[in-house]
């Protein structure tokens, strides 16, 4: 067995990029690992010629052809079943990892055996540049899950290492119902049976490009987010209070009161879990109204766990969904 097997999957991408890509994988400094490449859209000859060459310079590498397009999570599926390493590493097909990315990790990894996945800090490149930091205390990783994010969740996916036994013992896998955010509904399923945990250090750079996502998949990505934040809470609600909490296919002010009919009887962790749930519901209701507006800036505006970012996009959620408040 090879210390870790890193999994990519392409299609479509430009095929510099790619190159790019799988370079700073195999010039790690770390060597110990296999490299699984999947090509996603088996007509691409350009891809195939290229990743054929690589294999036959690199014997790390192991060249999966589909025999049509079943998407980016199937794909990924399909990688990991044919894996045999210790960890299992994410890598996306148009981005640059830095040269020791898998050293540290893995040191991380084997330092931290309580952690079952984990991450690291980015920098984009592109179209923007700008330094992602995130979050690497698994107890606020936990109690910020559902917190909206600008890019990404909690553990940025092309960063990703996670331990063989959360795919080969624990049986998880990517939900392949999940064409898109399929890293967030992964992130959800470990966190319930274990830690997430990130190094501050930047492991990636991470290409912005013009139209990296479609409209009617960005609106995609809000619908399953939003049905993964309900699963998230219903979880650790009901975990935490014997099953007597059930979440809500509509969400209205109502079921944010009680929501927060938990808050005072409930440890520390879970109490701040709740404040962020209830941020989430308030970004989340499907009735706008007068009354909803007023209940906000009456019982939560003040509440100094809200950050004040938050509270102007609760504020404007209201007034661009029911016009007649500010008229």
């Amino acid at each position: 067995m090879v210390s870790a097997s890193v999994i990519m999957s392409v299609y479509n991408e430009n095929i510099d990029w790619v190159k790019e890509s799988i370079e700073s994988i195999i010039h790690q400094t770390f060597k110990d690992f296999e490299f699984l490449i999947v090509l996603d859209k088996p007509d691409n000859i350009e891809l195939k010629e290229y990743i054929h060459s690589i294999c036959e310079s690199d014997n790390r590498v192991i060249f999966i052809i589909n025999e049509s397009n079943i998407g980016l999570t199937k794909s990924l599926n399909k990688a990991i079943s044919m894996s045999t390493g210790q960890y299992i590493i994410r890598m996306d097909a148009d981005d640059i990892s830095v040269k020791d990315r898998f050293e540290k990790q893995i040191a991380f990894m084997n330092s931290n055996k309580d952690i079952l996945a984990s991450g690291g800090s980015i920098e984009k490149f592109g179209n923007t540049s700008e330094l992602l930091k995130i979050e690497t205390d698994s107890i606020k990783i936990l109690e910020k899950f559902v917190i909206p994010s600008p890019l990404y969740p909690p553990l940025p996916h092309p960063t990703a290492i996670i331990r063989r036994e959360v795919f080969f013992e624990m049986g998880v896998r990517y939900n392949e119902d999940f064409l898109v955010t399929q890293d967030y509904e992964l992130w959800n399923t470990i966190i319930k049976i274990g830690k997430i945990g990130n190094l501050e250090d930047i492991l990636l750079k991470y290409r912005i490009t013009d139209n990296q996502i479609t409209s009617n998949k960005k609106q995609l990505q809000r619908t399953n987010k939003s049905r993964i934040i309900k699963d998230h809470i219903a979880f650790f609600i009901n975990k935490n209070t014997k099953g007597n909490y059930k979440i809500p296919s509509k969400i209205t002010i109502n079921e944010i009161k009680e929501l927060k009919v938990f808050q005072d009887r409930s440890e520390l962790l879970f109490r701040n879990q709740l404040t962020n749930f209830m941020i989430c519901y308030y970004l989340s209701l499907d009735n706008y109204s007068v009354s909803s507006l007023f209940y906000f800036i009456t019982h939560d505006f003040f509440n100094n766990r809200i950050p004040n970012s938050l509270k102007k996009t609760i504020i404007l959620n209201h007034i661009r969904k029911n016009p007649k408040i500010i008229q």
